[in-house]
C-alpha cells in the first residue's frame, strides 16, 4: 500500500549494557559493543538523557529504548533504512561506476508520551556547493501554512544524513502531535543564510503517507472519539500500566508499614486497573462502591470483560490493540511478519496480566502479615517488572521477540515504525 513501509526490524539486547539494539546493525548504540562475533568495535554513540527512576513515569524507559533503537538505525549509514536506486554507468575511461540516487525514510515516534518526535535518515546525497545546504521539511497536504523544518541537515562523508528531533533544541518546541498534522516529507537544497520558513530551493527527495493510512493509524497514536475514553490506544495502555505499577509499589509500602487495610485497598485497585469497571471480580467485590478506588485507572482495564469482545463495548486495551493491528494488516498497512511479532508481545503481556490478576485474587481472602503474604507481594513485583520491561527467560543475556520474553517496553519501541514514510528522488 502506497505510503507505508514495514521496516522489518529485528532487535536484540546488548550483553554489556542490556540496551535494545537492531540486530542487523551488529553493534550497540549505547556502549559500542559488537553484538555478534568476537571483540568489540567502537562506534560514535549518541548520548541519551538519563531517565527518571520514579515508578510513576516508568514508561519513559520505553522512550529511552525507542531513542536507542532509532539511533542504532540512523547509525547504519544506509545498510538498513536507505531507499536507494543504484545504476551502473560507464565513465570516460570505459570502467563501470556506480551512481547512487538519493533516498531515505522518515517516521514519527513518541518523545514525550505522544508522536512529537521525528526521525529522518537520508542516503546518496551528492556534494553541494559551499553556498547551499540541505534542509528537511514536514508539510501538511491540506494546509499549506502548516510547515515545520528540521533546519540545516549535515551531510556525512558517505552521502548520508541523520536527524533525530530529541537532539534538536529548536525543532517542535511546542511538542505538538506531528503524526496528526503532517503527511508529507520533503528535503530541498537551499541557499545558505536565508530564513527557513518555506521550501524554496530544488527538491531532492520527497515522500508522503496516504490519508487512508493516516486514518487507519489514528487509534494507535492519536486521541480520537472512537477509542476508549477518547485516548489513543498506546497512550491509554501506557497510563494503565503506570497505574498498575504504582499500586503494586504502594502495596509493598503498605506491607512494610503493616497496614492491612491499605494492602486490601491496593489489591482492589489493581483488580480495577486490570479488569476495568465491567470486570467479573470488580462486580463481585463491589469495587465500584468504594469511593477511594473507583477513580483509579480509566475504567476500561487491560483485559477484556468478555470474550470475544466488542471493540468499543467490552474490550480491554490489550484486545483493542490486537484487533486494531489485525485490521491494519488486513488493509496491508503492516506486513504479516510485523503483525506476528507485535501479537507475540501482546500475548505475553496478556499472560503476565492474567497471572497478576490470579495472584491478587488468591491473596485477598488470606491477607495477613505473614511470610506467605510477603512471598506473594514479591511475586507481584516480579510479574509487574516483567510486564514493564520484558524478561530474559532463556538466560542468553537478551530479551527476544519470542513468547514470554518481550513485553511492554519492547512493544512500545517496535510499534513506532508502523507508518514509516519512504523517501525517493523528487521529480
Amino acid at each position: 500500500m502506497a505510503g507505508i513501509v514495514n521496516s522489518e526490524t529485528t532487535m536484540m539486547q546488548c550483553r554489556n549494557c542490556r540496551a535494545a539494539c537492531d540486530k542487523q546493525a551488529n553493534f550497540c548504540s549505547r556502549c559500542g559493543l559488537r553484538l555478534k562475533g568476537t571483540g568489540t568495535e567502537a562506534v560514535p554513540a549518541i548520548p541519551t538523557t538519563p531517565h527518571p527512576k520514579s515508578y510513576r513515569s516508568w514508561w519513559r524507559r520505553s522512550v529511552v529504548i525507542v531513542g536507542m533503537v532509532i539511533v542504532a538505525l540512523l547509525l547504519l549509514n544506509g545498510s538498513f533504512l536507505a531507499v536507494v536506486s543504484i545504476r551502473d554507468t560507464t565513465s570516460a575511461h570505459g570502467k563501470a561506476t556506480t551512481r547512487v540516487s538519493p533516498g531515505g525514510e522518515a517516521w514519527f515516534y513518541d518523545l514525550h508520551g505522544h508522536s512529537d518526535g521525528f526521525a529522518l535518515h537520508l542516503s546518496g546525497l551528492p556534494l553541494l556547493p559551499t553556498d547551499t545546504v540541505y534542509v528537511g521539511w514536514l508539510l501538511n497536504g491540506h494546509r499549506p501554512d502548516q510547515v515545520l523544518t528540521t533546519g540545516v541537515l549535515t551531510r556525512n562523508s558517505d552521502g548520508s544524513s541523520n536527524f533525530l528531533s530529541e537532539q534538536s533544541t529548536t525543532f517542535n518546541t511546542t511538542q505538538q502531535d506531528l503524526r496528526l498534522l503532517f503527511t508529507q516529507v520533503l528535503v530541498t537544497r537551499e541557499h545558505s543564510g536565508i530564513p527557513l520558513q518555506h521550501p524554496q530551493g530544488q527538491p531532492i527527495v520527497s515522500g508522503s503517507i496516504t490519508q487512508g493510512a493516516v486514518n487507519a493509524l489514528l487509534p494507535l497514536f492519536v486521541s480520537t472519539p472512537y477509542t476508549p475514553g477518547k485516548i489513543a490506544l498506546l497512550a491509554g495502555l501506557r497510563m494503565q500500566l503506570d497505574e498498575l505499577v504504582r499500586w503494586v509499589s504502594n502495596l509493598r509500602d503498605s506491607r512494610h508499614t503493616q497496614d492491612l487495610s491499605g494492602m486490601r485497598a491496593d489489591l482492589l485497585r489493581i483488580i480495577y486497573i486490570i479488569e476495568g469497571k465491567s470486570g467479573t471480580y470488580v462486580r463481585a467485590l463491589h469495587v465500584l462502591s468504594l469511593p477511594n478506588i473507583q477513580n483509579e485507572g480509566d475504567g476500561f482495564g487491560l483485559l477484556s470483560s468478555t470474550s470475544p469482545c466488542q471493540l468499543q463495548q467490552s474490550c480491554g486495551y490489550l484486545d483493542a490493540l490486537r484487533l486494531t493491528l489485525q485490521s491494519l494488516a488486513n488493509a496491508h498497512y503492516i506486513a504479516s511478519s510485523t503483525l506476528q511479532s507485535l501479537l507475540i508481545m501482546l500475548d505475553t503481556m496478556r499472560q503476565l496480566t492474567q497471572q497478576i490478576q490470579q495472584q491478587v485474587i488468591a491473596l485477598l481472602p488470606h491477607l495477613t502479615l505473614n511470610s506467605a503474604t510477603n512471598r506473594a507481594i514479591n511475586g507481584l513485583t516480579t510479574l509487574s517488572s516483567a510486564l514493564q520491561q520484558g524478561r530474559d527467560l532463556d538466560g542468553d543475556g537478551r530479551i527476544d521477540f519470542v513468547p514470554g520474553e518481550a513485553a511492554a517496553a519492547q512493544f512500545f519501541a517496535y510499534v513506532q515504525y508502523i507508518g514509516t514514510i519512504p523517501l525517493s528522488p523528487a521529480m
